[in-house]
């Protein structure tokens, strides 16, 4: 269960097996980093 304070668009789940992430709208670069980096992995982030 999320916390209150924590927006419901800003979603993250890292499946660190498989090495990938499944983000929601407004997930800001350094959320991506800073929960991938829990995991043991660093992402790429590629933007338009």
């Amino acid at each position: 269960m999320r916390p209150k304070s924590q927006v419901f668009w800003v979603y993250m789940d890292i499946d660190a097996d498989n090495q990938m992430a499944v983000i929601g709208l407004y997930t800001t670069v350094l959320q991506i980093q800073t929960e991938s980096m829990k995991h043991g992995l660093t992402p790429h982030v590629i933007l338009n």
